[in-house]
């Protein structure tokens, strides 16, 4: 599939992609209250699915919701099963 052929929305999401993070497309400047340090902070572009930076930022925040307001404060297990392969062969050819 070639960029021309690519649904529009796929399209924006990628010249959003590409221009994310610089600080040519816009920025703010962050100051400390307390020590009154500055710096920049370009503007991301909230892609939900082609972006790792933003999608990483998204989960990262799903994760501190889901610990700190769903999530009852208890320990939680994981388990996991495993079946040797040639148990898993088996079973495949049984059903």
């Amino acid at each position: 599939m070639d960029a021309e052929s690519a649904p529009s929305t796929w399209r924006g999401e990628r010249k959003r992609y590409l221009d994310c993070g610089l600080f040519e497309n816009g920025f703010a400047r962050v100051r400390c209250p307390d020590c009154h340090a500055e710096y920049l902070l370009a503007f991301s572009c909230k892609t939900r699915d082609l972006c790792p930076s933003c999608a990483a930022r998204r989960a990262a925040a799903t994760a501190v919701l889901l610990a700190d307001d769903v999530l009852e404060d208890v320990g939680h297990a994981q388990w996991v099963l495993t079946l040797w392969s040639q148990t898993w062969c088996c079973g495949s050819m049984l059903t």
